[in-house]
């Protein structure tokens, strides 16, 4: 049943704690984790300690498809969330043989009237959503969970690619190809937009580093608007 396949995909999802001042170092090897029908996260980071990933093979991480609430917000799973991690999130590729890809999940909802009970927006999991960021060589392929909201009031908004808000963060050597989700609306007067593939908030170094981003399109059919977010946004 669909209840036993979300059972089984919040059993499989992964939890990383540190809670140590010394960092805390984890391989991914060959690693596939899809959150399918729940509003996990693949792969979650948290802890009062720094945590280094290291990349081996080729590693798949896909957030959930259900949303929950996440303050004046509902969100879809992402594929990896550091967001709880009160230090640094390495990723790194020391070996040089190890990739990551980390996809959003996708979410619909519909009946939203934007009471004080219901969420300001619908979000789309982002493939990774993180506060203090370091991605060292490494590859890495990010794209946003799309969001889809019929007869409601609220705004559907695609997730993004990467996303680190309000830390420090820092990619050297790398090579990152990352889209943002698309947002639907229909019905009502609910709003709709892209979700970037790269947002950067904070302090933020980039060395010697190819970014390939793209921002997704909106679409709002009750107004037949049509929009794109940012590619990259870097503050």
């Amino acid at each position: 049943s669909l209840t036993e396949k979300a059972q089984e995909a919040a059993r499989n999802v992964v939890k990383i704690i540190n809670d140590s001042k010394e960092t805390l170092k984890v391989i991914l090897r060959n690693l596939k984790v899809d959150a399918g029908n729940t509003n996990k996260s693949a792969v979650t980071v948290s802890g009062t300690g720094d945590v280094t990933l290291e990349l081996d093979g080729k590693n798949e991480l896909k957030g959930g498809s259900e949303y929950k609430s996440d303050g004046d917000y509902y969100r879809g799973g992402d594929g990896l969330n550091s967001t709880e991690l009160r230090r640094t999130l390495t990723i790194q590729d020391e070996t040089k043989d190890g990739s990551l890809t980390a996809i959003g999940g996708s979410v619909e909802g519909a009946g939203f009237e934007y009471g004080p009970k219901d969420p300001n927006a619908l979000i789309g999991g982002s493939g990774i959503r993180a506060k203090n960021l370091n991605l060292s060589n490494v590859t890495i392929q990010a794209e946003g969970g799309d969001s889809t909201v019929n007869n409601s009031r609220i705004t559907a908004s695609g997730g993004s690619g990467i996303t680190s808000q309000y830390g420090t963060n820092k990619l050297s050597n790398t090579n990152i190809t990352a889209k943002g989700g698309s947002g639907y609306s229909s019905g009502n007067s609910g709003k709709a937009q892209g979700g970037s593939g790269v947002s950067l908030v904070g302090s933020s170094t980039i060395e010697n580093t190819s970014i390939t981003a793209t921002g997704r399109i909106d679409r709002e059919q009750w107004r037949g608007m049509v929009g794109q977010c940012s590619g990259l946004f870097a503050v």
